[in-house]
Order: structure tokens, then sequence, then C-alpha cells
């Protein structure tokens, strides 16, 4: 287990737990929630969620659905199993699809409210201080289940807002280089496993690691590749494996939108660091020609 938190805040501000296998997700919400001012511990798996939930007092619990060990939704149920307050804790479920039967089995699984990738944090953040200032029991919150969801609109190759938004002005071009370059390498490692899983004709490596993949390009805003895995996620669902691998040259070439973007906004990000360096006298000189972005990370689009 990982913690983190604002500084001196150990004893002074309420701590959150994220539940996430995903780097790039367990980052991006750091973050954000340290960013809020809570302190936060990041475990990998719903096994790991039960254990800290049993040993520690939490505000509240923001839990991914899909997971390796123990997925959220059986995490879930064994922490409503707890005694007293630490069984009705709120938990928020974070799922990379939004459909109404993911929201039921959310509910029958006892989560208290819902919000698909990518997360709506200013509704995170509402839904998180309601509960510190009302002081009620997190059982009531889950009375009146909440889906913490971005109003729908006409999809782009990356929208940035979100992610901007996020991250804030505290985080600068340093968390968006880190952010950008651990989507780099799970989206190549998650690409590997599913062509691998596609080629064997594993339905259900397929879909997992389609679900994946939904949930990490969701996590940077690339909005048109993840409704784009969202269909190949339903062909595999459907055992319609030949027209997953069909779509494949779609997905890749949006793949190469997407990474293009990216590479566009960290270059925009760190020339705004090296001009701001300039402005406050913190650079002498810069030397031409020395590119302040690593080479790409994975696969070659």
């Amino acid at each position: 287990m990982r913690s983190s938190g604002p500084t001196g805040g150990e004893s002074i501000y309420p701590r959150l737990l994220v539940v996430d296998d995903n780097p790039l997700n367990q980052r991006l919400a750091e973050h954000v929630l340290v960013k809020m001012s809570y302190c936060v511990d990041v475990v990998s798996d719903g096994e790991q969620a039960v254990a800290a939930a049993t040993e520690r007092d939490y505000l509240a619990i923001l839990m991914d659905c899909q997971m390796p060990v123990m997925d959220g939704f059986d995490a879930t149920r064994a922490i409503r199993r707890l005694p007293g307050q630490r069984g009705q804790i709120s938990i928020i479920a974070m799922t990379a699809f939004d459909t109404d039967e993911d929201r039921q089995r959310c509910l029958e699984a006892g989560m208290s409210a819902f919000s698909p990738k990518p997360v709506d944090w200013s509704s995170v953040e509402a839904f998180l201080q309601n509960i510190v200032t009302s002081g009620s029991a997190a059982v009531e919150a889950r009375k009146s289940y909440l889906s913490l969801k971005q109003a729908r609109r006409e999809r782009v190759v990356l929208n940035l807002d979100a992610l901007a938004q996020a991250i804030g002005d505290e985080g600068g071009p340093d968390v968006v280089t880190e952010l950008v370059a651990l989507f780099k390498t799970e989206s190549s490692d998650l690409f590997d496993r599913l062509g691998l899983a596609l080629a064997r004709g594993d339905v259900g490596l397929s879909h997992s690691a389609c679900t994946d993949l939904r949930g990490t390009v969701s996590s940077v805003g690339a909005e048109r590749l993840a409704d784009l895995m969202s269909d190949v996620s339903n062909m595999i669902y459907l055992d319609h494996i030949d027209e997953a691998i069909d779509s494949a040259d779609r997905v890749w070439g949006e793949f190469a939108l997407v990474l293009a973007e990216l590479d566009e906004s960290v270059a925009r990000e760190q020339k705004m660091k090296l001009a701001n360096a300039f402005a406050e006298g913190e650079l002498a000189a810069h030397t031409p020609g020395i590119s302040p972005w690593p080479a790409p990370v994975g696969r070659a689009v």
C-alpha cells in the first residue's frame, strides 16, 4: 500500500482509499485527491482493499470495478459485511463503462455512487465534501445512489480540459509529463495483451484487456478512442473475434492521433516551463536542440 497526503496532514485531513490496478489511474487519483487536501492510501486489487478497510478508518473508498485477484464488486460486498461504521463506508465506483446494467450492478453490490471514466473530479469533490460537512452515516449516501458523470457532448480525439482541471496549476509540466509517460507504457502493454488474446481467440482475456484499455484511454481524455474500445469490447463479448480483429486499423489510427496530440501537449507544457524559468531568472541559458521530452515509450505507430 502506498500513502500520500498534504504536508503535515497525516492526522489533520480525512483519509481516502483508492483501489485501482492501473498505475496511471492511481497516480492521477492520488494527485487530484491530495490537491483537494485528503490523505490517500492506494492499493491495487479488491483483496488489498478489504484488508485496508478492515484495519483502518476511511472517509470513503474510490473503487475500480475490473481488477485482478478480486474485483470491485466482490470487494464491496466483503466490505459491506464488516461490522460497525467500517461496513457502511461510502464507496464510489469508478468504471470504464457507463450503461444502465453497469450502474445497476454497482448498486446491487452496495456501492454508494457511480463515476464513469474519465472521472468527473468536481462531482467527486462535492460528494466527498458533503460527507465531511454533513457528518451523516455513509449508509444514508447509499440510499440516494448518485451518478457522478459528465454531460454528454461531441467526442474529440483528446479532451485535455478534464485532465488539466484535475491536475490544476500546482501540477504543472512535470506531472503532465509523468502521466503521459505512464499512459504510453500502460497502453502499449495493454495493446500487446489484447493482440495476443485476440490471436488466441481467448474471449475472456480479450474482453478484460479491452476493458482495461478503455479505462486507460478514458483517463487521459481520449474520448473517440474510448468509444472505439467500447465497440470492440462489445464485439468480443458477443464472440465476434474476427470483427474485433478487423477493427485494428481504426483503433491504431485513432491511437496514433492521441499520441500525437499528447506529444504536442507535453511540448507546450515544457516550453511554458522553460519560458517561466527564464522569466524568473532561474535559467541563464538554454542549449538549442535539446528536447525536454524523452523518446516515446512503447509501440511505434
